[in-house]
């Protein structure tokens, strides 16, 4: 009985191992293409996260608080948050105001 028991444990084993090793695989695989098609925000492009984090950093940027918080942002990110301004009331770049030619601060 013991024997039989030990072999049925063994075959289980045997059995589960490789499940677990591939299993591990894909998960690292996963992790990898998570790294990648995260940019500098660490957040899934164009998730709400994604956007909110992108529009402070905009914000930032554009009241002059922080002249390098946009330093890595792709031309589909400033696409994205200009879309976002222009239709959400809740963004932070949609409030800043146009400035005139003439009273203008930027640098």
């Amino acid at each position: 009985m013991d024997e039989e028991f030990a072999a049925s444990i063994l075959a289980k084993l045997v059995n589960i191992v490789p499940i677990r090793l591939s299993t591990s695989r894909v998960e690292r695989r996963l992790q990898k293409l998570e790294g990648i098609l995260t940019d500098h925000s660490r957040f899934a492009p164009n998730s709400p996260k994604w956007i909110e984090y992108w529009d402070r950093q905009f914000y930032l940027y554009l009241t002059g608080e922080d002249r390098h918080a946009i330093r890595r942002a792709s031309v589909d990110t400033f696409r994205a948050v200009m879309k976002y301004a222009d239709e959400n009331p809740a963004s932070l770049v949609g409030s800043i105001p146009p400035d005139d030619e003439e009273g203008s601060t930027w640098p």
